[in-house]
């Protein structure tokens, strides 16, 4: 088969849609290990002694390969900006968190890494760029997802032109 450009397309086929297993997990365990999960499966991740969790403690996988909750995390307290975390299907490379300390990710080479690939410890407490998320290559974004961000973007947008208003007024 040819698409209009001529090129050669091979003929679409429907695979089940899996997430992605953990790669890695810092400072606890999860369960069930398997290779990949099917949809609506689930999997529960536990914090070693003297770690506290954040994130979700629960993760199901979603129909669109995506996982349910925030990136889980278990927290010793002891950087100056809380544990990044590791997206499923990903890796960190830096396990210090301390004023300008990095940290690195990678995904899974069947993987497409989505959001910051380095992170940097602020003074303020608070991590550079965005959380990173290894998508599959068909993962896709729920109506809900983007609404959310939407609305979040336009509020922002309306913020900063309303600040551009009440400077402009002051001169």
């Amino acid at each position: 088969m040819r698409n209009i450009n001529k090129m050669i397309v091979h003929q679409a086929r429907c695979r089940d849609v899996r997430c992605h297993r953990i790669l890695e997990f810092a400072s606890g365990d999860y369960e069930p290990w398997q290779a990949y999960y099917n949809v609506s499966q689930k999997i529960t991740f536990t914090c070693y002694s003297g770690y506290s969790m954040g994130g979700s403690e629960v993760r199901t996988c979603l129909p669109n390969g995506k996982w349910s909750g925030e990136t889980t995390i278990c927290e010793d307290g002891s950087g100056h900006c809380p544990n990044p975390g590791i997206p499923i299907g990903g890796q960190k490379e830096g396990n210090e968190y301390r004023i300008e300390y990095r940290v690195r990710y990678r995904c899974a080479s069947s993987l497409i890494l989505v959001g910051s690939s380095e992170r940097t410890c602020q003074e303020s407490g608070i991590w550079s760029g965005t959380e990173p998320e290894c998508w599959q290559p068909f993962t896709f974004d729920s109506p809900q997802e983007v609404a959310s961000k939407f609305i979040s973007s336009l509020m922002e947008t309306a913020e900063a032109a309303d600040a551009n208003r009440n400077v402009c007024k002051s001169l």
